[in-house]
Parts: structure tokens; C-alpha cells; sequence
């Protein structure tokens, strides 16, 4: 089944299941970039919260990321994404942080996750979340997040995006409610390296940067819960993120490019 969006009037009786205006409040996640975006990006995470903002999906039916936002595509321009462990320029970079925060927000409401990829590499620099809790789409990359209504009731998506920020809440009927958390934990991290190329256009032992070095990183991620007073922890993922060298020029006689 896909993501439903009904009318106002089914809106209004879902409002009258629980509190506010999409009954209560399961799950809200905020993420924001350690530095603002650029403007293309922003533009992007700006067009693919408000493209999400306000979707029901009906018991039992499948949200999938890359349909919701489709109808806004031709409004996407080009930002910054990751692409076999380079940062790139691509048409839509940037709204894997909303795709990112809509993928906790879920996981803390306790719903069914079908499918998700964590990016290729890891730039703590750029990160808007903890390793091992982003999801990646792309549609040439064939890559999308998705999820399940695994509730009997109706669900409704809220998302902001303000500047670096990006804010998604879960709306529906709470019988239960308990305490998540998502925990990470890196269990190995292979360290980059500096390497260097000569470069004749550079004045002897002058330095250029090429590109950053990113370690290499694996990351469990698991979800935990409290009920009855005990806690208990349940695997969500063991994601790998690649080690990408850095690169750098140095101003030799000779060009060894």
C-alpha cells in the first residue's frame, strides 16, 4: 500500500482520535547543521519538509520518501551531497537531513522501517545527526527511505524546516506510551590518511588542500525502551561508512599528477 493523503474533513475526525490537531504527539525529532547551509541546499530542505508536511498515511500503508517529494522535484536545484565518498554538487543535496530527521522521528514513534541507507561517508563537520542515524535517498541512486503505519490508526507527518534546522513530529493515537531512545556506538573507526601529489603550478614546498580526510567508520545503532521499569535494547543497524583519504598538493620541480 502507498502513503495516503485524505481530505480536510478525514483530517477533522482524525483530530477527534487524540490531542491537538493530529491526535498525539508519538515522536518529534530535531536536527540542525553544525554551520548554515548554502543557499542551494536550503532551498532543497525547505521544499522537501513542506512536500512531506501534513501527509496521512492510513493503517497498514507504506510511506516511501522519494513518492512524497516527486511531485516537487522540477523545484529542487543543485546543493551538496555525498557521492562514493565524495561531497558533490547534485540536483535536490540536501534533503537527506530531512529524510534523516522524518527516519528518527519514526524510529522513536516505534514504527516499522522498510527500508533505509546511511551515506557513504561521515563528515562530522557537516553532520546535522550522530553517525549511523541519517538515511540517504536518492533517486538515481535508487536509494529511499520508507516505512510502515504499523499502528491500527491513522498517522500524520509535521515538518519544519528553519534555516540550518529541520523538525519533524509523528501524530496518532498513543493506547501506550513509552520512552525511546536511539543509542550509537562506534565499534571500529579506521583513521584517514594525509596523502600528498606533487604539483609544478605550486611554488617549491607550498601546500594545497585537495579535499578533507574522513575516517572510516562502523556504527551500531540500537533502539531502546522502557516498560515496566526495565529497559530493554533492540538492534537497528550495523552501518559502515567509508575512510576517504585526504588529499593535498605540494609545490615540487615536477608534476607527478
Amino acid at each position: 500500500m502507498k502513503a495516503t493523503v485524505w481530505t480536510a474533513a478525514f483530517l477533522a475526525a482524525v483530530a477527534l482520535l487524540g490531542r491537538g490537531a493530529f491526535g498525539a504527539e508519538l515522536a518529534r525529532f530535531r536536527c540542525e547543521r553544525p554551520q548554515p547551509w548554502e543557499q542551494g541546499a536550503l532551498r532543497n530542505v525547505s521544499a522537501a519538509a513542506a512536500l512531506i508536511d501534513g501527509a496521512v498515511i492510513a493503517p497498514g500503508a507504506v510511506f516511501s520518501f522519494n513518492a512524497a517529494v516527486a511531485s516537487g522535484r522540477a523545484n529542487f536545484v543543485e546543493g551538496t551531497s555525498f557521492l562514493a565518498g565524495r561531497e558533490v554538487r547534485s540536483v535536490g543535496g540536501g534533503i537527506c537531513q530531512v529524510s534523516s530527521a522524518l527516519y528518527n522521528a519514526v524510529l522513536l514513534a516505534g514504527l516499522e522501517v522498510q527500508e533505509r541507507a546511511n551515506h557513504s561517508l561521515y563528515d562530522p563537520a557537516e553532520a546535522y545527526v550522530e553517525p549511523g542515524r541519517d538515511a540517504m535517498v536518492s533517486v538515481e541512486g535508487g536509494s529511499d527511505f520508507r516505512f510502515r503505519n504499523s499502528t491500527a490508526h491513522p498517522l500524520t507527518l509535521s515538518a519544519r524546516a528553519d534555516g540550518g534546522a529541520v523538525e519533524v513530529a509523528v501524530f496518532g493515537v498513543q493506547r501506550h506510551a513509552r520512552k525511546r531512545w536511539i543509542s550509537t556506538e562506534i565499534v571500529a573507526r579506521d583513521p584517514a590518511r594525509d596523502l600528498t601529489r606533487s604539483a609544478s603550478a605550486l611554488a617549491p614546498g607550498e601546500r594545497r588542500r585537495v579535499r578533507p580526510g574522513f575516517d572510516g567508520l562502523t556504527v551500531r545503532v540500537s533502539l531502546c525502551a522502557a516498560a515496566s521499569g526495565e529497559t530493554q535494547c533492540t538492534g537497528v543497524s550495523l552501518d559502515h561508512y567509508a575512510r576517504v583519504d585526504g588529499l593535498w598538493r605540494v609545490g615540487s620541480e615536477r608534476d607527478f599528477r
